[in-house]
């Protein structure tokens, strides 16, 4: 709600206000106006509910009172239709919950074939790696020179 102002006029159906309300005698005088305004209007709407289903039962009298009589042991219509909508709900969330943990599924086997991809690379450098140390140990141990420090090697331990 607006905060209170100055009222400059009442009337039954509105409030015309201008300047902010200071005086708390004005204020409750403010306040009741909307308060009573709002009480009417609930009042009308019940008058008009009413008079509507005075309407319906002086159309529809006996069978209207048959069906309430024959409706007692079976549910309301209302909660037939709250539990289908409930039930559609559900199947609703399902479907979406089946198509993000597809999607999930998805990224995660991507990920996946991403991170064996990354491995294999790498086994494949560490390979290459590796026959590149093998063959500079064989070419070193493969020259004389180096047989000299074999022999000093043997010796010392």
């Amino acid at each position: 709600m607006n905060p209170p102002t100055r009222v400059a006029s009442v009337t039954s159906q509105n409030v015309v206000l201008q300047k902010p309300l200071t005086d708390p005698t004005k204020l409750l005088v403010y306040k009741s106006v909307c308060i009573d305004d709002t009480k009417s209007k609930l009042q009308d709407l019940q008058t008009l509910r009413s008079e509507k289903m005075q309407e319906i039962q002086k159309t529809f009298g006996t069978m209207v009172t048959n069906l309430a009589v024959g409706c007692i042991g079976a549910p309301p219509q209302n909660s037939r239709s709250e539990e289908d909508l409930k039930l559609l709900m559900d199947e609703r969330k399902r479907k979406r919950m089946m198509i993000s943990n597809r999607e999930s599924a998805r990224r995660q086997k991507k990920r996946k074939q991403m991170h064996l991809e990354y491995q294999m690379a790498k086994l494949n450098q560490l390979k290459t790696i590796t026959d590149h140390i093998s063959t500079s140990v064989s070419v070193t141990t493969a020259l004389p020179q180096h047989d000299e420090k074999r022999e000093w090697s043997s010796k010392l331990s």
